[in-house]
């Protein structure tokens, strides 16, 4: 049977498929193994290669990690037991405050011209590599054309693509320590409704809530509408990242 890669579409004919792809990146503790990503794009989402030029897995590890190191070490996730230990983490970009739960860039990034930008649309790439390869992974429909606009974005780099993050009224900690030293993505019981009416998908990520539309022309205002009744009391409102401070990376909504 052909194999085929979700990112570029080439088949085995002409590409190999050996390595293991992993949904989120090993280096944040991903565990799930995606399937049809070939070894040529699993290389372009993981490989460092310069500093002014990072790695779109690189940058998810590096804003989820302050969020991991704030789980475990500040608010542990389970009650009346002990913050837990990670391997030592030192920021590649960022000068980390976690008692005042502030980062910023290093300096010598942060007067770069458009690096913060850069950062934060590498990042939203990430999200939306994330959510095609789970997205495939269960449904093996991650070829289908009407993704082609996202491949487009997360692989080619090409134009760009929101990506909405809940702005919580209250804070969430996670269950178990497990599901944050391996974190996976989960999603909600509307899902399907939310994809067929209105074209986004909702998931969760280490305790952060986003929403991409997967759908080129999505029913936005509709969808906006829907938000604002079902999600009213749990969340301020759905704000589109431009800023890696748009997330709560350092959960600053939790009072400890």
């Amino acid at each position: 049977m052909t194999q085929q890669c979700i990112w570029c579409k080439k088949t085995d004919v002409n590409t190999a498929f050996n390595k293991k792809p992993h949904t989120i990146p090993k280096s944040m503790g991903g565990k799930r193994i995606g399937k049809d990503v070939c070894d040529e794009c699993n290389l372009f989402f993981g490989i460092h290669d310069k500093l002014k030029n990072p790695a779109i897995e690189v940058v998810l590890k590096e804003t989820f990690v302050l969020t991991q190191t704030m789980l475990l070490h500040v608010a542990p996730p389970i009650k009346n037991t002990k913050p837990q230990k990670l391997p030592r983490f030192k920021s590649i970009f960022f000068k980390v405050k976690p008692d005042k739960r502030t980062f910023s860039l290093k300096p010598a990034f942060k007067h770069q011209s458009g690096f913060q930008k850069m950062l934060c649309k590498k990042l939203k790439q990430g999200l939306y590599k994330v959510f095609l390869e789970e997205f495939h992974l269960e449904n093996d429909l991650g070829l289908n054309s009407q993704f082609d606009f996202i491949r487009d974005f997360a692989r080619n780099n090409k134009n760009d693509l929101p990506v909405y993050y809940f702005e919580r009224k209250h804070g969430a900690i996670l269950s178990s320590p497990n599901l944050v030293l391996n974190p996976r993505i989960s999603t909600f019981d509307n899902k399907d409704y939310i994809i067929e009416k209105y074209g986004f998908f909702e998931f969760e990520l280490l305790g952060h809530v986003f929403s991409i539309p997967i759908k080129k022309h999505p029913n936005k205002e509709g969808y906006l509408l829907n938000w604002k009744k079902l999600n009213g009391d749990l969340f301020y409102g759905l704000r589109e990242i431009n800023y890696l401070k748009d997330i709560d990376f350092m959960l600053k909504i939790l009072v400890l």
